[in-house]
């Protein structure tokens, strides 16, 4: 009898702990059920976002690809008005800046050129491939003032003198980029820097661009 009173009020101690071990479970399932439109909202914005990752990467390799197709149709296109290689090598060109910068008051120091590619090696100047081969020289000019006056009797302004010189060359062919111009104070007068990027021609490109010309 006192072990099946012990049984009953096991049982009915236990109850409260049922009680909240049950509410406990319900409210779980509540919380759990009311946040799941939440999360399946969340992840299917997550799959539109990739989705919207992946179109954005495709339809900038398609803009890559029409660029480049328009920058060697560009290319093709002036490729004439481009500098030659053998107007470099042969010196045609630094006399032509040097007499440009002596008619603004400057003295032409040095001149160097930086080539982008190994353009000394003709096979690999002129490739192959039909595409443009694109190709230039970076040419840095150092020159010095010659004195207060021109030749013309003109009074001698260095800025003048050095935008001038600049917007003169920028004005005529070959086509040409300034990168860089400076103006510089010196014991003796004034000085002058630029650097100039300026595209080559390729041969084959100008061959093949001639070919295309209606008789």
């Amino acid at each position: 009898m006192r072990k099946r009173m012990y049984q009953v009020y096991n049982v009915l101690s236990s109850y409260p702990a049922l009680f909240l071990l049950i509410i406990g479970i319900a409210t779980m399932f509540y919380i759990g059920g009311k946040y799941k439109p939440l999360q399946l909202s969340q992840a299917h914005k997550l799959e539109k976002l990739i989705q919207l990752k992946q179109k954005r990467q495709s339809m900038q390799k398609e803009f890559d690809d029409i660029e480049m197709i328009d920058l060697e149709k560009r290319y093709t296109l002036f490729n004439q008005d481009f500098i030659k290689l053998s107007d470099i090598e042969e010196g045609d060109f630094f006399e032509q800046t040097q007499n440009t910068l002596e008619s603004y008051g400057w003295g032409l120091e040095k001149m160097e050129n930086n080539f982008l590619e190994n353009t000394t090696n003709k096979e690999e100047f002129y490739t192959q491939k039909k595409s443009a081969y694109i190709n230039g020289v970076i040419v840095h000019l150092e020159a010095n003032s010659l004195g207060q006056t021109l030749a013309n009797g003109d009074l001698f302004l260095p800025l003048y003198a050095s935008t001038s010189a600049m917007k003169f060359m920028w004005a005529r062919p070959p086509f040409k980029e300034y990168q860089q111009i400076r103006l510089y104070r010196t014991d003796e007068g004034f000085g002058f820097e630029a650097s100039i990027f300026m595209p080559l021609q390729h041969v084959l490109s100008l061959d093949e661009s001639n070919a295309e010309k209606p008789i």
